[in-house]
């Protein structure tokens, strides 16, 4: 019912929000760390929300190729996380094309 209604009229801008909250032990103590994201349409390239959140996918690309992740086969996200200076590299990835988090 949805998709008729989901595509962006001419002079439309979209924007995301997100939030992720991670909770567990670290180090022995209780931690919690929450990600907040709110992006907008880029008027100066003209790119919509949807599609620079979706420049995660290529900064982990790019993470493979500068040898950051060396996993084989299909791995899920939270596998990419773990290795030392990855979320680090996608976060300033995001951040150089105006993608930014929020942690706290």
């Amino acid at each position: 019912m949805l998709f008729g209604e989901l595509p962006l009229k001419e002079g439309e801008e979209d924007f995301t929000i997100m939030r992720i909250v991670i909770e567990g032990i670290e180090n022995g103590e209780p931690k919690k760390y929450t990600y907040n994201l709110l992006d907008k349409f880029n008027r100066e390239t003209k790119t919509i929300s949807m599609a620079r959140t979706g420049y995660t996918c290529t900064a982990v690309a790019n993470l493979m190729l500068d040898g950051g992740f060396k996993n084989e086969g299909v791995s899920a996200p939270e596998i990419v996380g773990i290795g030392e200076g990855n979320l680090t590299y996608v976060l300033k990835y995001l951040a150089e094309r105006g993608v930014h988090y929020r942690i706290s």
